[in-house]
């Protein structure tokens, strides 16, 4: 539960707003959620945030760094840009594997309207430590 101090409830009850300007801030505050809400299913819905999840679920470095992925699940928030043909993407991807847990930040390309996953990172809930690159993947462990 949240607890402000005295003095900042009693600032907020002082304010004082009409009935008029209620309504209108309510209209905002749901027009603002609406576009919060659409933009997230537009994202989840997308080519990119799919290859990301597929990415993912059957990637070998993904897979030996959590243990056979069972279940895996786009963050809230993630970010796609279109530039004509070429664009980029970026996700965090929680995972939940047979021997750990992990979030990767995963980084998608798209070159001629194709897209490819770039890079990524992974970081298990044990402190391991995977950078997925197109150079050679590097373990480091974290754990002490």
């Amino acid at each position: 539960m949240l607890h402000l101090p005295v003095g900042v409830l009693k600032m907020l009850r002082s304010i004082s707003i009409s009935p008029d300007a209620r309504k209108a801030l309510e209209g905002w505050f749901v027009i603002f959620l609406m576009m919060i809400m659409l933009g997230e299913l537009y994202m989840r819905q997308s080519t990119p945030a799919a290859i990301a999840l597929q990415f993912a679920q059957h990637n070998p470095v993904v897979q030996d760094a959590v243990g056979n992925v069972e279940h895996a699940r786009l963050n809230w928030m993630g970010n796609i840009h279109y530039d004509g043909e070429d664009g980029w993407a970026s996700f965090k991807v929680h995972l939940k594997g047979a021997r750990a847990s992990g979030t990767m930040d995963v980084t998608l390309e798209r070159q001629r309207g194709e897209w490819n996953v770039a890079g990524g990172r992974i970081v298990t809930n044990k402190g391991r430590v995977v950078e997925i690159g197109d150079s050679t993947e590097k373990t480091i462990s974290l754990a002490h």
